[in-house]
């Protein structure tokens, strides 16, 4: 019973976070568009805009060779849009890797990128200052 309230809690948080984030033009902030959201089955899901692979899997597909220094810098500043973006409607993302930073579509525009995955995401302002935060919520 507790793994199952767990769930519901993550599924909640990220709920809160998207809601907020609807506020947001995705495509300017480099966040991923919402489609949809519904419950099937005992399981909340989510209906995403589609993008092409993640900088982890392309970085693995290229043997973690290091990018070139122009890809490195585009990556950044979209990051930093994103983070800022966050930031104006007081969502803390706290899960930032290369496998939620997706390529929007590589062949068509090398190097764009949009962060995603809002499942341990948090409302800033319930984060009491001084928190240590990591990863809890897996599913």
């Amino acid at each position: 019973m507790k793994k199952e309230e767990d769930y519901y809690d993550c599924v909640e948080q990220e709920i809160q976070a998207l809601l907020r984030l609807q506020r947001l033009d995705a495509e300017k902030c480099n966040i991923v568009q919402i489609h949809a959201a519904f419950f099937d089955r005992g399981y909340f899901c989510f209906v995403f805009e589609y993008l092409d692979k993640s900088l982890f899997d392309y970085m693995a597909e290229n043997d973690f060779r290091p990018l070139p220094l122009n890809a490195i810098k585009s990556v950044v500043q979209q990051l930093a849009i994103a983070l800022q973006s966050l930031k104006s409607v007081g969502v803390t993302h706290r899960d930032i890797k290369l496998d939620n930073i997706m390529l929007v579509d590589h062949e068509k525009q090398p190097f764009r990128v949009k962060l995603i995955d809002f499942g341990i995401a948090t409302v800033a302002s319930t984060i009491p200052q001084g928190s240590v935060i990591q990863a809890l919520c897996s599913m």
